[in-house]
């Protein structure tokens, strides 16, 4: 997949559904039957992406929220998308 553009307002697929737990979160995908766990910090950014935030947006609530630096959070949140959409987790917005 191509780089993820800051301005993209990626979503949670249709077919996805999660819950957030004090571990992080619990992802369930449907129609591929599958079950995935993410930390705290993938939980927090999952439940941000409902195609109304930027990627951007996403970078600056996580460095808000876990008070990281700016550029370590902008490159895991954009590796952690581009995880999300090959799962078909999210969709590009």
């Amino acid at each position: 997949m191509a780089a993820i553009p800051m301005n993209a307002r990626p979503k949670r697929h249709a077919d996805v559904r999660y819950s957030i737990v004090p571990e992080g979160a619990l992802v369930v995908h449907h129609s591929r039957g599958e079950l995935k766990t993410l930390n705290p910090v993938g939980g927090f950014i999952l439940d941000l992406l409902d195609g109304t935030r930027t990627v951007e947006q996403v970078v600056e609530r996580v460095v808000e929220e876990f008070q990281v630096e700016r550029a370590d959070a902008e490159r895991d949140a954009k590796a952690f998308l581009e995880e999300l959409y090959n799962q078909e987790i999210v969709s590009p917005g």
